[in-house]
């Protein structure tokens, strides 16, 4: 069988060939301010896109709506910088890409032969599992801890046969990732990612939950604790939208794109472990899609960020389309919170 890295290459070769990765890409990008343009120049339609604004307004926090890298509309203060909470998992498995990109690692590498201490806490967590963990199964929360702590969550399941959503999961990844650099990541990211597309709004805490250091590098959460604006989530999201192409220069890897933002065949088969159906189904690495169409007005190829106080960048290949959101709570559950504001925006797409 060929490795993972070729089949995620063929398999991103293979989108594009089926057109899945959307129309061809609007010469358009954000400088230091977003090209603005109105509704309709775009194919929005304005009324529909009022109504989605207003909604976003009334639940706070700030928000962006970009077609063709156009921003056509906006509420609150699109710079201020919130709690990206979960939605940080998203950007980690960014960083953990541009690892894979630089032969640092691979999704089939053991965690384990780049970090021996891996998952060595709790001290009941059994050896051999903790043997077997690979990148790959933590970038799709099928490791085996069977604990949202973000702290030290035991391993409870046999690695790559249950999907239990994991902050402790996303953190021991953190830790493999620095150790494959030993650089802080925040700096990767920055100098990566960030600053080549203009983010200006961002910054990242110390791990708060385990030691600030690890073999003397500063210790960061892909699980939480990024702060960002709407404004840096868009322009992520418009990142993501243009297959890790930024002006002609190739941030991240295309393949890798591919593969983060579609579910993973591996993963479907797991048993699911988790009060929202079908998780395991729609899950890519550590981002969020609607690839089963759960949310019915949002296109299939569509995928998102996704975190407390339902922090979302939405991105819709199909459509040219990203929006990025900030505020309260829209409601408590699983997809169906997010579909009233997701469906506004994108029904007002012609």
């Amino acid at each position: 069988m060929a490795p993972r890295w070729a089949r995620s290459i063929a398999a991103g070769l293979g989108l594009l060939a089926a057109g899945w990765l959307g129309p061809a890409l609007a010469d358009v990008w954000p400088g230091s301010s977003w090209p603005t343009a109105s509704p309709a120049s775009q194919g929005v339609d304005p009324g529909k896109l009022a109504d989605a604004l207003a909604y976003g307004r009334r639940h706070g926090g700030a928000g962006m709506v970009v077609r063709h890298g156009y921003l056509v509309g906006s509420w609150g203060d699109i710079h201020a910088i919130g709690a990206m909470s979960s939605a940080s998992k998203a950007w980690g498995s960014l960083i953990t890409g541009l690892a894979i990109d630089d032969h640092r690692l691979t999704q089939d590498t053991k965690a384990e032969q780049i970090f021996p201490d891996f998952g060595a806490l709790p001290r009941s967590n059994p050896p051999a599992w903790r043997q077997q963990v690979t990148i790959h199964e933590l970038l799709t929360m099928t490791a085996g801890f069977g604990s949202n702590s973000p702290a030290y969550p035991p391993l409870k399941f046999q690695p790559g046969t249950v999907w239990f959503y994991s902050n402790g999961s996303a953190n021991w990844l953190a830790d493999a990732v620095l150790l494959a650099y030993h650089h802080d990541l925040k700096d990767v990211f920055e100098q990566r990612i960030l600053d080549p597309i203009g983010a200006r709004d961002f910054n990242w805490r110390f791990d708060v939950y385990r030691t600030k250091e690890l073999d003397g590098l500063p210790r960061r959460e892909f699980a939480s604790g990024m702060g960002a604006s709407v404004d840096t989530q868009a322009r992520v999201g418009l990142l993501m939208l243009r297959h890790g192409d930024w002006e002609g220069r190739q941030l991240i890897s295309q393949a890798y794109v591919a593969d983060a933002t579609r579910p993973q065949a591996d993963v479907a088969r797991t048993r699911l472990d988790d009060s929202c159906a079908g998780q395991n189904g729609r899950y890519g690495l550590l981002w969020f899609t609607n690839v089963d169409g759960k949310m019915r007005g949002v296109p299939r190829d569509a995928f998102f960020q996704w975190g407390a106080h339902d922090v979302f960048t939405l991105v819709v290949p199909s459509l040219d389309l990203v929006a990025s959101r900030q505020g309260h709570a829209l409601g408590n559950g699983c997809y169906e919170i997010l579909q009233p504001l997701m469906d506004l925006i994108v029904g007002a797409v012609h």
